[in-house]
């Protein structure tokens, strides 16, 4: 077929297709005419000029085959344009119809395989294939026998169509025969006979010509770069290509450095690891060449760093190409190694870290390393080869076989400072405007090189454990600390130095700085470097480091000479400490310092230099420190005191006081815009700063006597409201902090006059019903079967947390007024709701049919309101108060009688009813896990099997109530046993604190022995031991009162709260067998809550103005001790009244007995009207506090779900654990509570909340953390199990606990 047939079919080759239409495209030059082919052919040649060029002397068919990728302009070339319209002509209505014919067939996957072969074995396919290569052959026979045709070709193209391929072995497939058809043969193959391979790697040796050399290079190019290195000769062809590689012509470096490149862009293993080691040998080569004081083959000197490294010098601009193609690869092979075995892994790296070794050898000269950190001075490769842990290993393991360049790495860092001769000249990674690189700027950018490569070791195990190191010409080993020690230093010199330093009498009015102004800053580096170890805490939390960070704290203060550290650097500082400390091991680094246990008092802590510092700088006011650092190092602060540990820390120094004083002077001056500077204001900070004490209950209380709660609020809920995160250093947002703040009187109503308990009303109302006006009727949105969906869920865990304490539920339903008295004259459907009360009327209350029709889908938001309703009346104070002002029983009552059908005697069961009756029973009934019987949300057996009646009328049926009778069995204690000694004889055998000692122990082996103890039993104990410490002169912390006009309070009647309370009461007391069936009852208990009353009367503070409701009267809740104790006596009012009139001098009685200190007047007057109560600031604070240290992952569950520790302990404490224990558990709080200590209030609820860690962290991953805990009793707790570990909770933390307790403050 000669050349015009390779030619032709090289042609058609170039426009194929992956798809596998090389066939359909060689057809559609078969009806061309000779002139046209003629012309077409000579267009095609004259364009492919350079393709023809390059193939002359070797030509392939796979050059020509590949035009289509390799020439821009193919696409527009006659022929091509020719065959394309040729091809749509002839073979597109074949396609078509076939693709009619089969489009309703099922197996679409096959469809294109078979229209395929039809096509091919079509007439008309044949007809045009044979035609075109006809034509074709023709046309070039014509065109070679008439040389007029080829004139205006190259040279190149004239000698592609009129001479044979002779210069190497060709095996074309391809022809006139049948296998014409076939795609295979229709393509070029080349193969390179192992004589020719050797003829070229002879003649590319040094001694050949340099345009042989050239010649023959540009022959080796035209080969496949892959098939290069499977050949038996490629060992001796691979020894002169790195002879060329550094040869001094720049022509033939280039054209090394290419098909270098091409082989790297084979990426198979083979091909990557010789075209890498082609390319590192000759450089190691040539540096250790260098190092010998000769220079490398090809080179024409050495470079040295005296003399520095200019870019437009020849030599360095090809110095620098061979390494810019190294780095190269350093950064693109971990993407694709890990198929590589692990052999071809290791000599890539070996070979790599080889190069860098040689650094070390020679200072004086330009090494390698030199040369890539000017290439890539932030080391992004070494980051990539140490991400994968494939790769890790490797790297690690090499770093171990060759020190060597680790102890290059840490010697730069070790040797770096600030000449003197510089000038105080701020670092830049060009150096001169003329583009020379000096000295410094290579030593500068080799030390960035170093840092961030050490950087990337220190944050895995395996290069820590590479460390102490030893280095040459040094005895002692250099630890991480000495070299972060050095650093920080380094800082510290560096911010010395500058021109223009930042003094802290100075403020920060400098311009904008420019982008990325710090991307080479070394403070900014180094402090980068710090943050990024940070999470390694066991590097940086030792004495040495921590002291030698907050050396300039010192400074600043005047209490130790040292050179003075502009602001920025301070700052960067405080940044570093800030993410320290937000780590449980920074944490107790700071506070305790190293290998000091926690809880132990260390002076010389950094915690105390630092709140030292912030108080100096607070206290000199605005001229004497840049707010800026004030606000880096206060925020150092904040981390610590928003836990409990570290506000226990700091409290001495009252920092909520100096940040209100100065958040006042910054108000009142009217400077606040001076204070400011690009992204910073001195007010937010110190606000934001303020805020964050509200993250433990005792930070609250102190935020709340700053008198600031309401600009804190403020501020909270605009970010709130932009959901933003509480800190750069705390991944969740605010819902942690809300929950706190509204869990007190307070809180509420400052979340109450910010509107954010309007906001979440309306965001709930807004999911329900789909908005106000035509919107939801436009919008509607679409319901679920469960109320409890996505969409709605975060809004109601939302509106629960701020109402989950009863105090905030009053504070709510008292600070806003309804819009109408009357329910029945409401109109509901004029605006959506703006109050907690409407909002409760529009979904529960639904006694109207105004109210159904208002709502767009009453069944689903009836029973929505009710899910709400079922977990506000889990608080028993929650649930009388709601009954006695809106009658919600009665409600419900009246509801399912609507559900009874005419003519009939049962209700209907649906969502509505079932649910119904699940909060009916729940407010009816009193009792622990197995004393009342809560039926599910819903129901999953048949209606006639259900086993949850319902009712529409009191009492409940029987089969809601458990076991009850506790008080009615028979138990006594052994004869001659020691508690029966003890309680019999009293106090005669010993003084009164060894008789308590020895109670305490007797009482524990009790315990121990028996699993509850009966009412009788529990009710001596009690009498006893509260009477002999009121004798003990520590125990009685409050003076007793007389009956002086005890008579006159008494002709008082009881609040309807304590109506209805007193009836739940003793219903209970019945059920339990602690009272009969005589209708007395419940009158003596009013009459004993009103006598109690009147003794806390006599001993509160006088009414002064408030804005608290809870604050304006009597206690506000049901005194739930006060009925516990009538329990335990029996119904028995005096005995009852005498116990707790003892009592009441008791330290017990102001955390056991909530109304203890309703406003009185053994409280400081702030704290009093302060609507905090010190089981809330005290009791829950500590609670979180050990919850932190002994039960983390409760801890962190709580903070996950925005929900708090306190708040649920609040809830228990303040109704003594009623209907979440039984009543002997019940019992034994108290009288653990009573006689074990008070302190063991905590310790009780810890071990609650340590018992039901499992739940917990499941129900946190559900997302109903709150709802979980308020509905569910606490099943299989029992105290005697838990003894142990609340003992060794009293031995860790009483010498902590108690003395807070007995402050009250």
């Amino acid at each position: 077929t000669g050349g015009g047939w390779s030619f032709a079919q090289n042609t058609a080759m170039s426009s194929n297709t992956k798809d596998g239409a090389t066939q359909s495209y060689c057809t559609s030059q078969t009806g061309s005419t000779s002139s046209t082919l003629v012309s077409n052919l000579q267009q095609l040649a004259s364009g492919v000029n350079s393709v023809l060029r390059e193939a002359q002397l070797l030509p392939t068919e796979e050059s020509l085959g590949q035009l289509e990728t390799t020439d821009e302009n193919f696409h527009s070339y006659d022929l091509v344009r020719s065959l394309q319209s040729r091809i749509d002509a002839a073979i597109g209505p074949l396609v078509e119809s076939q693709v009619e014919e089969r489009a309703l067939e099922d197996d679409g996957h096959h469809i294109v395989a078979q229209i395929t072969d039809e096509v091919f074995s079509s007439q008309e396919y044949n007809q045009l294939y044979h035609t075109f290569v006809s034509d074709v052959r023709d046309t070039v026979d014509e065109m070679l026998s008439d040389p007029s045709t080829l004139l205006g070709l190259s040279e190149g193209g004239g000698a592609m169509l009129g001479s044979s391929h002779s210069s190497a072995t060709h095996s074309t497939l391809g022809g006139s025969s049948a296998s014409e058809l076939s795609s295979v043969h229709q393509t070029g193959l080349m193969f390179m006979a192992p004589e020719q391979l050797q003829a070229i790697a002879h003649s590319l040796t040094p001694e050949q010509p340099l345009q042989v050399r050239l010649d023959v290079m540009q022959h080796l190019l035209q080969f496949p770069a892959g098939d290069l290195v499977t050949c038996d000769n490629w060992l001796s062809l691979k020894a002169v290509v790195q002879e060329a590689l550094m040869d001094p012509c720049s022509t033939l470096t280039d054209m090394t450095l290419k098909l270098l490149q091409r082989m790297f862009a084979a990426r198979t293993a083979l091909t990557t690891r010789e075209a890498y080691l082609s390319l590192a040998e000759p450089l190691v080569a040539s540096a250790q060449a260098a190092e010998g004081g000769v220079a490398g083959t090809g080179e024409r000197g050495v470079v040295t760093l005296a003399v520095g490294l200019d870019p437009a010098d020849e030599h360095c601009i090809q110095m620098l190409k061979r390494y810019r193609l190294l780095n190269y690869f350093q950064n693109e092979v971990p993407s694709y190694w890990v198929r590589y075995s692990e052999r071809i892994v290791e000599e890539i790296i070996s070979c790599t870290f080889m190069l860098l070794s040689l650094s070390y050898r020679s200072p004086t000269l330009l090494s390698p390393t030199h040369v890539i950190s000017l290439l890539d001075p932030k080391a992004s490769w070494f980051r990539k080869w140490m991400h994968g842990q494939y790769s890790r290993m490797k790297v690690l393991q090499a770093l171990k076989s060759r020190p060597a360049v680790l102890q290059c790495a840490v010697s730069h860092l070790m040797a770096f400072g600030i000449r003197p001769a510089g000038g105080g000249r701020s670092h830049a990674v060009a150096g001169s405007e003329s583009g020379h690189y000096t000295e410094r700027d290579l030593q500068y950018l080799n030390f960035v090189h170093s840092l961030c490569l050490i950087e990337r070791l220190l944050l895995y195990r395996g290069g820590r454990e590479l460390f102490p190191l030893h280095l040459p010409g040094k005895e002692e080993k250099v630890a991480i600390t000495d070299v972060l020690v050095h650093l920080l230093n380094l800082m510290y010199s560096l911010s010395s130095v500058r021109p223009t330093p930042l003094p802290l009498n100075s403020a920060l009015h400098a311009s904008p700085p420019p982008p990325n102004h710090h991307a080479f800053d070394p403070t900014h580096l180094i402090s980068h470097l710090l943050r990024e170890v940070v999470a390694v805490t066991d590097i940086l939390c030792n004495d040495v480091f921590i002291s030698t960070l907050i050396d300039p704290l010192k400074c600043a203060m005047g209490s130790q000479p040292s050179p003075r550290v502009c602001a920025e650097t301070l700052v960067l500082m405080a940044d570093i400490l800030a993410v320290l400390a937000s780590t449980d091991t920074g944490r107790h680094q700071l506070l305790y310092g190293e290998g000091h246990p926690k809880w132990s008092t260390n002076k010389s802590a950094a915690v105390h230099t630092i709140a030292e510092f912030v108080v100096h700088s607070l206290s000199s006011g605005k001229s004497s420190v840049v707010p800026q650092v004030t606000s880096g190092w206060l925020f150092v602060c904040r981390q610590l005191y928003n836990t409990g540990e570290g506000l226990l820390a700091l409290q001495s120094y009252a920092l909520h006081q100096h940040i209100a004083r100065a958040l006042k002077t910054v108000a009142g001056s009217g400077e606040e815009g001076g204070e400011e500077t690009v992204g910073f204001s001195w007010e937010e900070a110190l606000l934001d700063n303020l805020l964050n004490f509200a993250g433990t209950p005792k930070g609250l209380l102190l935020l709340q006597q700053t008198g600031l709660m309401a600009r804190c609020t403020q501020y909270m809920d605009h970010r709130y409201k932009l959901k933003l995160q509480v800190s750069k250093c705390e991944k969740f947002g605010y819902g942690c902090m809300v929950t706190q703040v509204a869990s007190t009187a307070a809180g509420i109503l400052e979340l109450i006059n910010s509107g954010f308990v309007s906001m979440q009303v309306y965001d709930l109302w807004f999911l329900l019903d789909g908005g106000e006006g035509d919107y939801r009727l436009i919008a509607p949105r679409a319901h679920p079967l469960d109320p409890m969906d996505r969409a709605t869920h975060k809004a109601v865990i939302n509106l629960l947390n701020i109402l989950s304490s009863y105090p905030a539920l009053y504070e709510v339903l008292n600070q806003t007024t309804p819009r109408s008295a009357t329910p029945q004259t409401t109109k509901p459907q004029d605006n959506s709701p703006s109050t907690i009360f409407e909002l409760l009327d529009r979904l529960v209350l639904v006694d109207s049919n105004p109210k159904k029709m208002a709502l767009l889908n009453y069944q689903e938001a009836h029973l929505f309101g009710l899910r709400i309703l079922g977990v506000l009346v889990t608080c028993l104070d929650s649930f009388l108060y709601l009954e006695s002002q809106y009658s919600i029983l009665e409600a419900l009552l009246a509801l399912q009688r609507e559900s009874i059908p005419e003519d009939r005697d049962f209700i209907i069961i649906d969502a509505c009813s079932v649910e119904r009756g699940r909060v009916l029973v729940s407010c009816y009934l009193l009792g622990g896990p197995t004393e009342r019987k809560l039926p599910p949300h819903c129901l999953s057996l048949p209606t006639d099997s259900s086993p949850w009646p319902l009712f529409s009328s009191f009492p409940v049926p029987s089969v809601y109530q458990g076991e009850g009778s506790w008080c009615s069995r028979t138990a006594t204690l052994e004869e001659g046993g020691e508690l029966h000694r003890l309680l019999s004889n009293g106090t005669k055998e010993s003084s009164q604190s060894e008789w308590l000692k020895r109670l305490r122990r007797v009482f524990r082996a009790q315990l121990q022995k028996f699993e509850v103890l009966p009412n009788d039993v529990v009710r001596l104990l009690l009498q006893r031991c509260v009477a002999g410490q009121m004798e003990e002169r520590r125990e009685r912390v409050f003076p007793i009162q007389s009956d002086a006009g005890q008579h006159v309070q008494e002709s008082r009647a009881g609040s309807s709260m304590d109506t209805l309370g007193a009836g739940m009461v003793v219903r209970y007391g019945q059920f339990l067998g602690a009272l009969d069936a005589s209708g007395a009852h419940a009158t003596n208990l009013i009459n004993l809550l009103v006598r109690v009353r009147a003794l806390f009367v006599s001993q509160q503070h006088e009414k002064k103005e408030t804005k608290l409701s809870s604050l304006k009267g009597d206690y506000i809740g049901f005194d739930w001790f006060t009925s516990s104790v009538f329990l335990l006596m029996k119904g028995a009012i005096d005995t009852s009244w005498t116990f707790l009139k003892q009592f009441s001098t008791l330290l017990g009685s102001a955390y056991v007995w909530m109304p203890r200190l309703h406003l009185s007047s053994h409280l400081p007057v702030e704290l009093a009207y302060s609507g905090i109560h010190p089981p809330t600031a005290i009791t829950t604070h500590h609670v979180e506090l050990i919850l932190q240290s002994e039960v983390p992952l409760v801890y962190s569950a709580f903070r996950m779900s925005g929900y708090t520790p306190s708040q649920i302990c609040q809830h228990w404490i303040r109704q003594c654990f009623w209907n979440f224990l039984d009543w002997p558990e019940v019992c034994l709080y108290l009288a653990l509570c009573i006689v074990m200590g008070t302190d063991y209030q905590v310790y009780y609820c810890v071990a609650v909340l340590k018992y039901l860690e499992r739940d917990i962290l499941q129900h946190t991953q559900e997302q109903n953390l709150l709802v979980f805990l308020k509905e569910e009793a606490l099943r299989g707790f029992h105290s005697t199990h838990w003894l142990d570990f609340m003992e060794q909770l009293e031995l860790k933390f009483r010498s902590i606990v108690l003395p807070a307790m007995r402050q009250l403050s």
